[in-house]
């Protein structure tokens, strides 16, 4: 249903969805009811569902709700897999600004990082180990390790052979992949963890990013706040 509202969006001036009535009169194909309020609540309701299903490919679980532990479990961030949905993440944000105008209040499951961007608040390793916590515990580890305070403690020598700390990262949907500028397999040395760690939060930043940046400009617009 995104989708479809998107190529409904870009026939209409954004100026005519800055509304606080009804943005739109609803007819169902086969139907008789006249919409005084309740088909339109019924098009929001199911589009904002719509946002989070798998056959959308818009959002994913986040990696919490995956592993079913810690916390924020029942939330999902934006991510786009193609690259290509930009025009659909401006419709999310426009739907955003919609219902506040409206008043059709929605469940908008999205993980507390992805609301905190959109206030235009910086995104921080905090809020990433909030919705993945086995991420948290890998950094947690990572610089327990090259500190000499976790267990097995070992010399800088033989810290590579025993830990073997790869430059591999989770990405958002599961996969895993290679941090860009290192080779597949490659370990991470001693003096390298605090460079690991950069790397990877902002690896995962960067992968939400874009979906999150049109989501927010869409939003501001409808709301004409900058």
């Amino acid at each position: 249903i995104i989708s479809q509202l998107t190529r409904q969006f870009k026939k209409i001036s954004k100026s005519k969805l800055q509304c606080k009535a009804r943005p739109w009169k609803i007819r169902f194909t086969g139907e008789q009811a006249i919409d005084a309020g309740g088909p339109t609540r019924e098009l929001m309701t199911e589009a904002a569902s719509s946002i989070f299903e798998p056959t959308s490919q818009l959002t994913v679980r986040v990696p919490n709700g995956r592993r079913g532990e810690g916390k924020n479990q029942m939330t999902y961030i934006p991510f786009d897999q193609t690259g290509r949905r930009y025009d659909d993440y401006q419709t999310i944000g426009t739907f955003i600004g919609m219902i506040l105008r409206t008043g059709f209040s929605q469940d908008l499951p999205f993980a507390p990082l992805v609301w905190k961007f959109m206030a235009k608040e910086i995104i921080t390793v905090d809020d990433i180990i909030d919705i993945d916590s086995e991420f948290g515990e890998h950094i947690k580890q990572m610089r327990e390790a090259s500190n000499g305070t976790g267990e097995g403690e070992t010399s800088s020598s033989n810290f590579e052979t025993h830990f073997m700390f790869t430059w591999a990262i989770e990405q958002w949907d599961g996969t895993m992949l290679t941090l860009p500028g290192h080779t597949e397999g490659s370990i991470v040395k001693k003096n390298q963890v605090e460079q690991y760690i950069t790397e990877a939060i902002q690896f995962r930043i960067r992968s939400i990013y874009l979906p999150l940046k049109e989501m927010r400009k869409a939003f501001q617009i409808n709301v004409n706040f900058k």
